[in-house]
């Protein structure tokens, strides 16, 4: 099989990621990333292909909107590369045609 894994986390080769997303502060809450997410899971949803994606604390709530589920965190100690303190994301995956495409309301 060909597959990522990911702690206990596998991403096969029918999985679909969506990699970063972001949107310029002064154009958040516009609708924009929730217009970018629903092209990329129609996408997905229409190759029936399980979808995922690492989120930021400040992205989470938006993605569980769409039906993404919690799988895994990833915590990583950034005071040996020049930062300060912990940085944690959550992984996240979601299954074909899960959450709602069409009715989300812009966050």
């Amino acid at each position: 099989m060909n597959a990522i894994s990911h702690n206990s986390l596998i991403i096969d080769l029918l999985s679909t990621v969506l990699h970063l997303l972001i949107v310029l502060p002064s154009y958040q809450r516009q609708g924009l990333g929730t217009m970018l997410i629903r092209e990329g899971l129609a996408a997905a949803d229409r190759d029936n292909a399980r979808t995922y994606i690492e989120a930021s604390h400040m992205g989470l709530g938006l993605y569980k909107k769409f039906g993404w589920k919690e799988v895994d965190d990833i915590v990583i100690d950034m005071r040996p590369h020049g930062g300060t303190g912990i940085a944690s994301e959550k992984c996240l995956m979601r299954e074909p045609g899960a959450g709602i495409l069409e009715t989300v309301e812009m966050v």
